[in-house]
Formats: C-alpha cells, structure tokens, sequence
C-alpha cells in the first residue's frame, strides 16, 4: 500500500511518501523503505515504528539512547503497546 502521494519541496517530481500500512514516510525512513521491507506485514509491525507513528522518528530515537521504553514519548506512553494488543483482538474476531 503507498500513500500520500505529491511532490515535497525538495522531490524532483511528484512521488510516494508513505508506504505499507502505517505509511510509514520516506523521508524518516529511506533505508527501511528502499529495502523493500515495507511490504512484508511483519517488518512493519515494529513496535519502534509503530510508536515514531505516534510521536515522532526523533523522539523514539531519544527513548531508545536513553534506554527508555520505545512508547516513553507517545500518548500515555503506551501506543505500541495498545496498537499490538489492538491487533491480537482484531486476529481473534
């Protein structure tokens, strides 16, 4: 799945920035992004990822320096936690 679709100020021509189900962007995660792994639902459910949704690419960054809980600068600091406990519910129903 690709999303939001434009030209960026500093894109040459329009193109994708979000990919995968979390459009998880191109501009904070090129690498993971031009490896292809975006497409494979299991890369992308990475509670890393799912948190810098959340919060910001930076502040999971800073969590993770620190040695903090990846969710330590998302809402009620457990977004990855519920968005995963969401997932186990909706794989049940």
């Amino acid at each position: 799945m690709k999303g939001d679709y434009g030209k960026r100020p500093a894109d040459a021509a329009k193109q994708y920035h979000g990919f995968g189900f979390w459009q998880i962007d191109i501009a904070s995660f090129p690498s993971f992004i031009s490896s292809g792994k975006w497409v494979d639902p299991g890369a992308m459910a990475q509670p890393a990822v799912t948190a810098a949704y959340n919060c910001g690419e930076g502040n999971v960054n800073k969590a993770l320096e620190a040695n903090l809980d990846v969710d330590s600068y998302t809402f009620a600091k457990d977004y990855s936690k519920e968005v995963f406990r969401y997932r186990g519910i909706y794989q049940n129903l």
